[in-house]
């Protein structure tokens, strides 16, 4: 399958910095918590899209690709994890070097996450793409924004069916911040900056 195929091709690359192109064959869906990829220290992988999704079970509980080293997105894919309605939190979970070329990410307004997440040893650039979730971005790192689509449809009166209220700012940042291209549309508000430094 081509899960199969891609966890395969992303295990087998080396931890010594070479770069290592991977390709997506086809759609995978019904993706699980335990299909969850982690790209290790060390590893540098572009990671070829090819047009092709990722799509989520509905049980299913985080973002579908973890990152540790150096990940490229590229070919225009989508990684959606809105299928989980309180447990697909976004697309990638960024602790190492992330860049984002293009593509559509997104996670659940209810489960209160961000589409990507870029932690605090992070960093990421993203110069171009759809980002949708509670939250489009969270970054506690250092992140670049280049270009791209941030959107949110969250605010407190997002109710879900327990009456709990799911809200956030559409790009969050509590690192550094430099954006330099890119459209932000939220309700509750669009770019939200918490004790970081920021360049406009």
């Amino acid at each position: 399958t081509a899960l199969t195929q891609l966890e395969a091709d992303i295990a087998a690359a080396p931890a010594n910095g070479t770069e290592t192109r991977v390709e997506l064959t086809d759609n995978i869906t019904g993706f699980t918590t335990d299909d969850i990829i982690t790209i290790q220290e060390g590893q540098n992988i572009v990671l070829d899209m090819n047009g092709y999704s990722i799509t989520v079970a509905d049980d299913f509980t985080g973002r579908p690709l973890v990152n540790y080293g150096t990940l490229t997105m590229t070919g225009e894919g989508t990684i959606d994890s809105s299928n989980s309605i309180y447990g697909g939190l976004g697309a990638i979970n960024n602790f190492g070097t992330l860049t984002i070329e293009n593509g559509t990410y997104k996670g659940h307004i209810y489960a209160d996450g961000a589409a990507v997440y870029n932690r605090a040893s992070g960093t990421a650039t993203i110069n171009g793409g759809h980002f949708w979730g509670c939250a489009a971005v969270n970054s506690a790192g250092v992140i670049t924004v280049n270009g791209g689509t941030f959107e949110t449809t969250s605010c407190n009166k997002t109710i879900d069916d327990n009456g709990n209220d799911h809200w956030a700012y559409c790009f969050i940042s509590s690192g550094t911040l430099y954006f330099n291209d890119g459209n932000v549309s939220g309700v509750q508000g669009g770019l939200a900056i918490n004790l970081s430094l920021i360049h406009i």
